[in-house]
């Protein structure tokens, strides 16, 4: 039962790395190797359902235009070149209109307890979002008088999630020296 997932945040789970649905993807994996055979599609409404509860129609979209985005780009491309046309800024923007939607659903839940553990379900996908836009910021065309108050939030989300790296050879500190507002 998904309603008993472990309440950690993705960091916990994921050895500190910020990954798109990580969660989603250790359910999967650990599903389909216990049987092969089984229904991806079926496996991945039963996790939405189960794990984003009544927010799962907005996460759902979002992981839809995830997969349906990354379906037209050549992946050799994405490896080699890290730039803003990887993941344009339509699909940031929406992304974030996602989750925010989420939030707002879990705003109105009557159980607290739930609303918080799905809330913070919905934050480590937010945080990724997050991660995307400041690493492309300028790029995306966002206003850069807003930089610094987009950077402190950003340095505040990640204290929230633990978030000790940013890859495997940068400390999430590091990262965020290198993309320091300049005073």
């Amino acid at each position: 039962d998904l309603h008993s997932f472990p309440t950690r945040r993705s960091s916990d789970l994921t050895g500190g790395s910020l990954t798109a649905f990580a969660n989603y993807r250790l359910y999967l994996y650990g599903k389909l190797l216990w049987d092969p055979y089984q229904d991806v599609e079926v496996l991945t409404d039963r996790f939405f359902e189960q794990y984003y509860k009544e927010c799962a129609p907005q996460m759902r979209e979002l992981f839809d235009m995830y997969m349906t985005h990354l379906q037209n780009v050549n992946i050799h491309e994405y490896h080699s070149k890290k730039d803003a046309n990887m993941f344009p800024r339509n699909i940031v923007d929406r992304a974030e209109e996602l989750v925010n939607e989420a939030l707002a659903v879990c705003n109105a839940m009557d159980d607290t307890v739930v609303a918080q553990k799905i809330k913070n379900r919905c934050f480590d996908e937010l945080y990724c979002i997050h991660l995307t836009k400041i690493c492309f910021y300028s790029a995306y065309g966002y206003p850069l008088d807003e930089y610094k108050d987009f950077y402190n939030l950003f340095v505040s989300e990640m204290e929230d999630a633990n978030m000790p790296r940013y890859s495997e050879r940068v400390s999430m500190s590091e990262f965020l020296d290198s993309i320091k507002p300049k005073s």
